[in-house]
């Protein structure tokens, strides 16, 4: 340890190293460009996932269960009592759920009817989200819930003036007699306005399973079952469970699978963005190549004066090594606690915003810092540091004191 210390003064004194200085502190500012926007990027990307987790989780349920083919499955005594003796489910209601079409005073529009039990509002959060209609209210009765977009849609009053109508294809009338009356009818009067999220909010109306049952004319048949589990429950696990007791009729899915083309997505696109500044940051580390080449050309006849006085070249190859990962090192950490300080301040300030305010969920980009993602990015910096500094290392060692 003291020789390569004495062998690294050597060659590395301040009056010979100003030649290739500058293109190290380029190297050290491309890695901490690089490692920062990597973090601010990742953590973004982190952000955005759990706003819409968020938004979504409100909606769905921990647990759903739908037919594994078809729209429906028939009542099942024997699944009920599976899931009211299973100690890990808090409550679970029964859906139905049918597009329809909604009239209100002159407007009418299709929309998603969604048919609830009781239970309904123990299993989701929905009617905490209600921002118009009679907020004390208790959800018993014939109530009808609007999704904001759609109420706007209809021009819905809540003060009780005028009621909805709501129609179905009645599947008991002939198809020829679809213009004299082949449609069920539901008269309600709209009591409450809830936003969660604009897709949902813009064609989602909620009802009383049994006014649904009514519309399709069947009180024996459900489209999905929503489970609400115990806290501290996983519910990957739990679903896995669920899936062998009930077996291959019906498909068991967690919040994860109930939007997994939405959650591959943004896994992707943030995988995609990794990659994209990862190589980005190799390019930038040519610097680092290019500024260590420059500098055992320049200390060739340093280094000659090394191997003569004993010097092997593992000596040799270890300080020009050490000396390419401090700079990468430097540059690293400086990159990391800069990408931290913008993430925080960001989180808490929300000094960059993302759009109107009134139109947007978020008015500023969200963020979310993971330990994983800094640990990966300083991992990634590192190796490509090494190999970038290994590469001039080597050189070194060619040196020959003949030469």
């Amino acid at each position: 340890m003291t020789s390569t210390f004495i062998a690294k003064r050597y060659l590395f004194s301040r009056n010979t190293r100003n030649a290739v200085n500058f293109i190290s502190f380029i190297a050290l500012l491309g890695f901490a460009v690089g490692t920062f926007a990597l973090v601010v990027v990742m953590s973004v990307f982190n952000g955005f996932e759990l706003v819409i987790n968020q938004l979504y989780n409100t909606y769905d349920p921990d647990v759903k269960i739908i037919a594994a083919e078809g729209k429906f499955f028939a009542k099942d005594n024997q699944l009920y009592q599976t899931l009211a003796n299973d100690k890990h489910i808090y409550q679970f209601s029964f859906i139905i759920e049918e597009n329809g079409l909604i009239r209100y005073d002159n407007r009418q529009t299709i929309a998603t009817i969604k048919g609830v039990d009781a239970s309904y509002f123990k299993v989701s959060e929905v009617g905490k989200m209600v921002t118009d209609g009679d907020t004390n209210k208790i959800f018993i009765g014939k109530y009808a819930m609007f999704g904001r977009g759609l109420a706007a849609k209809l021009g819905i009053d809540f003060t009780g003036i005028a009621a909805a109508n709501i129609y179905m294809p009645d599947k008991s009338s002939s198809p020829m007699n679809a213009m004299g009356g082949g449609f069920t009818e539901e008269t309600l009067m709209p009591t409450h306005e809830f936003s969660i999220q604009q897709e949902l909010d813009g064609n989602t109306l909620i009802i009383p399973l049994q006014v649904m049952q009514n519309l399709i004319k069947d009180e024996n048949i459900y489209s999905a079952i929503e489970i609400k589990l115990n806290a501290q429950v996983d519910a990957a696990s739990f679903t896995k469970e669920l899936r062998k007791k009930i077996g291959a009729s019906y498909i068991v899915k967690d919040r994860y699978e109930q939007h997994e083309l939405l959650n591959r997505i943004m896994k992707s696109e943030k995988n995609v963005s990794f990659i994209l500044l990862a190589f980005i940051l190799i390019i930038v580390s040519f610097n680092l190549t290019s500024g260590l080449i420059m500098l055992v050309l320049e200390k060739r006849d340093n280094i000659k004066t090394l191997k003569s006085i004993g010097a092997s070249n593992q000596l040799i190859k270890n300080i020009f090594l050490a000396e390419g990962l401090y700079i990468c090192l430097i540059g690293t950490c400086i990159g990391l606690a800069l990408g931290y300080i913008v993430c925080q301040l960001q989180i808490s300030y929300g000094i960059i915003p993302i759009g109107d305010a009134e139109t947007l969920v978020i008015s500023s980009y969200p963020v979310a810092m993971k330990a994983i993602d800094f640990v990966l990015v300083f991992a990634v910096a590192l190796v490509i540091g090494g190999i970038c500094s290994y590469i001039p290392a080597l050189k070194a060692t060619k040196v020959e004191v003949s030469d």
